[in-house]
C-alpha cells in the first residue's frame, strides 16, 4: 500500500481509481475559489451568440455556462484551450472556432483578426501568455476575471506519505509555501506547467501525466511503484 495526497478537489473525483490501483490518497484543501461576477456585467460584454469569446480553464467554462442558461444565449464564437473543456462545450451544441491542449498551440491556429474584441474570461492567476501576444500584435481583448482562486498554504505533516499528485501550479504553491519535503518524495505533475512550478519551488523527483490526463498519470505512478516493489524484492 502506498500513501499520497492530492487536492481534495481531484480526490472527490479520482480516490475510487487510486483506490483500485492500490494507492491511499488523504484529500487537502488546497485551493478555494470565489465566483464573485454578478449576470450583469458579464450581460454587458456579451450581448449576443457571436461575440469572440476565449475559455482557458473549467472554472470560467462554468460561469460562462450558468449565463447562458439563464439568458438562453448559445454561444457561438468560441477559443477554447483544454480536451476537457472542450467536450463539456460540444456535448451542450455550442460552436467551437479553434481549440487547443494549450494556450501557445491556441495563438498558432488562429489569425486573431476579429471584428469584435475578444472576452477572455478567466480567474485572477491566470498566465499571462494570450494577453501578451494579445497586445503585442494589437489585438483588441477584454479580460475579465468571473473568478478567484485562493491558496490556502496548508502545513502538512507528510512522514507518511510517498507522494504528491498535482495538476495546477497554484496547488503546488499552496503546498510548498510552508512545507518542506525530502528529496525522495515523489510529486506527480499534470503536465509540463505543473512540473515547471514544482522545479522552480526546489523539487527535481518528479513524474509527468505523458498525455495530460489524471487517469494516465495514476496508471504510471502504479507501474513506477509496480516497479519499486519488484526491484526491492529481486
Amino acid at each position: 500500500m502506498n500513501f499520497g495526497l492530492m487536492d481534495s478537489k481531484l480526490w472527490i473525483k479520482y480516490n475510487q481509481l487510486l483506490k483500485e490501483v492500490g494507492f491511499v490518497c488523504d484529500p487537502l484543501p488546497l485551493l478555494e475559489f470565489e465566483y464573485p461576477e454578478k449576470q450583469e456585467e458579464l450581460m454587458g460584454l456579451i450581448s449576443h451568440e457571436q461575440v469572440p469569446i476565449v475559455l482557458t480553464s473549467g472554472r470560467a467554462f462554468k460561469v460562462l455556462k450558468d449565463f447562458a442558461q439563464k439568458t438562453g444565449m448559445k454561444p457561438s464564437n468560441l477559443y477554447v484551450v483544454g480536451k476537457s473543456t472542450a467536450e463539456h462545450i460540444k456535448k451542450l451544441g455550442w460552436k467551437i472556432v479553434a481549440e487547443a491542449e494549450n494556450c501557445e498551440s491556441l495563438i498558432a491556429k488562429v489569425s486573431w483578426d476579429q471584428e469584435l474584441p475578444l472576452i477572455y474570461l478567466c480567474g485572477n492567476l491566470r498566465r499571462d501568455i494570450l494577453p501578451d501576444f494579445w497586445r503585442k500584435n494589437q489585438v483588441s481583448f477584454i479580460e475579465k476575471a468571473v473568478y478567484k482562486t485562493l491558496l490556502t498554504y496548508l502545513e502538512v505533516d507528510f512522514s507518511r506519505y510517498e507522494f504528491a499528485l498535482l495538476a495546477s501550479p497554484s496547488s503546488v504553491r499552496s503546498l510548498t509555501q510552508n512545507n518542506r519535503f525530502t528529496n525522495e518524495f515523489l510529486f506527480a505533475s499534470i503536465g509540463p506547467l505543473t512540473t515547471t512550478a514544482i522545479r522552480k519551488a526546489g523539487y527535481e523527483n518528479i513524474i509527468e501525466s505523458s498525455d495530460l490526463t489524471i487517469s494516465t498519470l495514476i496508471n504510471q505512478l502504479n507501474e513506477l511503484f509496480h516497479n519499486k516493489t519488484s526491484n526491492s524484492q529481486s
